[in-house]
Order: structure tokens, then sequence, then C-alpha cells
């Protein structure tokens, strides 16, 4: 068969002469594949094709296929036609680096059964579904009767032992295992029993008031540190407050009197620079990272939240904290 070279890619390879063998064949063309270093001629030439007597390219030079996986210019489709996987808009060259495999794709065995282009649109398709049952988190009923793209329901993830107030939605099988998709006891959701947000003269706009069980369920952690207090889940999906910096540190759901400042990350009253409930955060982001804390920096560092994100390790503190 006939090879055809577009004047693009011609011009890409060019554009490398003079630079050397790596440059050459880290630059990517069209169809997932790579410029050809010709370092046998007299002057050593990059193309996209051998023609004439220009003799065997090398695609290779003194990278290896693992190095050229994590090219940040490749698309899913050119990814996964190179061999290596796609995840969260990045190539990478296993799935197996992933802690949470589940939204990462490896590039096709075999590509009668399925290709890089199909592998791809599921990827895209999944990224909808996390978002359609991510929103449909209030209680196990509005999660279930979420429909994905294929029709079948969002799944219900308990996390605790606190019903509603320690689950999510989820829309595949998680490390909490497979999931819900039917109801079997009533969900949590009068507001007698759901902290609620209010809009009072003593109190600022829209700020969270919390109901007796949240109270009770922080201050049932009292005396156990600051991970157990914030990693505990209250109402409208908010978690406990470390006030670490009291004579006896309390755990609670807001501050009230002279409290100071509570904490919903652990360390950071030790850290100045690091500063606490950033809004942009959500809560499930900060739970996912805190469950790391312990287990060193790639277990933390690999673990993905929301928006493409990876947990961060602030291993310079006197306790690392993910």
């Amino acid at each position: 068969s006939i090879t055809i070279v577009s004047d693009k890619d011609r011009a890409k390879c060019a554009a490398q002469n003079g630079e050397g063998c790596e440059p050459c064949a880290t630059t990517a063309i069209s169809g997932g594949k790579y410029c050809l270093w010709f370092g046998e001629m007299e002057t050593p030439v990059c193309a996209p094709i051998s023609e004439g007597d220009m003799g065997v390219g090398s695609d290779m030079c003194a990278i290896t296929n693992e190095d050229r996986c994590f090219d940040t210019n490749l698309t899913c489709e050119d990814c996964l036609s190179n061999g290596c996987s796609f995840f969260a808009g990045s190539c990478l060259p296993s799935c197996s680096l992933i802690s949470d495999p589940g939204s990462c794709v490896d590039a096709p065995e075999d590509s009668s059964v399925t290709t890089a282009p199909q592998r791809c649109q599921q990827l895209l398709t999944d990224a909808d579904d996390e978002v359609t049952c991510n929103a449909s988190s209030l209680d196990c009923t509005t999660c279930t009767s979420t429909m994905k793209a294929d029709e079948t329901p969002c799944l219900w993830m308990e996390i605790g032992s606190n019903g509603p107030l320690d689950s999510f939605c989820a829309h595949r099988a998680t490390e909490w295992g497979d999931g819900a998709t039917s109801c079997a006891t009533n969900d949590v959701s009068d507001n007698d029993d759901v902290g609620v947000v209010v809009d009072n003269p003593t109190n600022a706009p829209n700020v969270f008031q919390p109901n007796d069980k949240d109270r009770a369920m922080c201050a049932a952690k009292n005396g156990n540190g600051c991970e157990a207090c914030a990693t505990t889940a209250i109402s409208g999906g908010k978690y406990c407050l470390w006030f670490g910096e009291m004579e006896t540190p309390v755990c609670a759901p807001i501050s009230e009197g002279d409290m100071g400042e509570g904490y919903d990350m652990c360390a950071l009253v030790d850290s100045p620079t690091m500063a606490p409930s950033d809004p942009a955060v959500s809560d499930k982001d900060r739970a996912k990272c805190a469950a790391q804390n312990g287990e060193g920096c790639e277990p933390c560092a690999t673990t993905a939240i929301s928006g493409g994100k990876y947990c961060l390790w602030f291993g310079e503190m006197e306790t690392p904290v993910c």
C-alpha cells in the first residue's frame, strides 16, 4: 500500500531539520504517528516517511514509548492510536498508573472489536454520566430515578452509617462498592432532620444552620483528633469543622461565639500558607484527598478529583497532608 503524506506533516517534520533526533522523533503528525529521523544520511533529515535513497528512519532515538505517551499535544484518538492510555484530558503510558482507573481508557488490543474513536466517545459519555449522576446526590430516590445516556439508572453509594448524609450518587461502581439501583428506606429530607440555609437579620445571607443531629454527630468526634472530625459528613453535603486553636480543641458543624475559625482539612492549623475552606473545592474532593493521608505522595497525587484535577501532596509539612 502507498502511504499518503500531507503537506502539513511534511512541513512539521522539516521544521525540525537541524534540531537533532529527539526533537524530530517527538514531533506528532497525523494518524497518531511521529516524524522519522534519518540520521545516517550525509546531512541528517527529519521527514514523515522514507523516500528515494533516504534509507531507514528512526522514530525512537534515546526516548522510549513511555516518554512519548506523556506528549501533552496528543488528542484522545492519537494517544490511543499510539498504544498509550488516556485519562482526564491527558495521555499516559497505562491506566495502571491511576488509582481510579474506571475513567481511563487503554488502547484497543483488537481494532476489529473496538476502535480508538469508539473508546474516546465512550470516555466523553462517561464524563457526561458522571456530571448527571453527581448532580442527583440529594437522596437515594433522586439518584436512582436519574437515567444515564444508556437509559440505565445512576447508582446510590452508601459510604457511612448515616444514610443519605454519608452517601452520594455515582455513574459506575467505585471503591465503595457496586452501588444500589433501588432504595430500601425513606431518604432523610425533612427540615427537622436536615440543616437548612437561612436568610435572617442575625446571620449573614445564606448561612448554613445545623440541626441537633449535626451538632451531635460532630460532638461525638471530640477527643478523636482533626481527621476523625473533618471527615465526618453532616447534612447539606457539609463536614464537621475542627477548631484546633482552642485551648481544648472542639469538633463542631459551625463556628459560634469565640470559637474562632474552624477547619475542614487536617493540619491546616499548622500552616498559615494554606487557606481554610476554599469555596472552589467541593467537600467530596476534600474527602477523597483526605482519605489518602498517611499513604504517601504517589497514592495522593494519582487520586483524581473533579475538574480533571488531582490531589496535591504537601510533603514539606511537619505532618504531610494530601
